[in-house]
């Protein structure tokens, strides 16, 4: 079974919530609340997973999977909000993409072509990026 460990920042009085799922590169879920972000993750993991797929990756989208919480930071100035300084939690961070360095990378060259192509398909405009 897959083993997701998962990070939590939370604001004052454990609200609005951030998860880090750091396995998962930049999979993250949010909530007004730590209970709410955390009901949100496996969610957040699952739309990682197909996102995955759809790029190749080999991803069982029906495997159960744990999602223990590594560490929860409840104090500090980004609460909530994700930190704006890498290397917050230890590493090295694994790449969500099989083959890692730079077989990984191009998991972001994906990212970006999902983001234009659904902004073309809305018939939005590549807007800065």
């Amino acid at each position: 079974m897959p083993h997701y460990p998962i990070y939590l920042e939370s604001g004052p009085k454990r609200r609005k919530t951030m998860v880090h799922v750091l396995d998962l590169l930049g999979c993250v879920a949010t909530g007004p609340s730590t209970e709410a972000a955390l009901q949100a993750t496996p969610d957040a993991i699952r739309a990682y997973l197909r996102f995955l797929r759809r790029h190749g990756e080999a991803a069982d989208l029906d495997a159960p999977f744990t999602t223990p919480v590594a560490e929860h930071i409840t104090e500090g100035q980004w609460l909530g909000n994700g930190s704006p300084h890498p290397g917050v939690w230890p590493g090295p961070l694994a790449v969500g993409f099989s083959g890692g360095g730079q077989a990984g990378l191009g998991g972001f060259q994906c990212r970006r072509d999902d983001r234009l192509g659904s902004g073309r398909a809305r018939g939005g405009a590549e807007s800065g990026v």
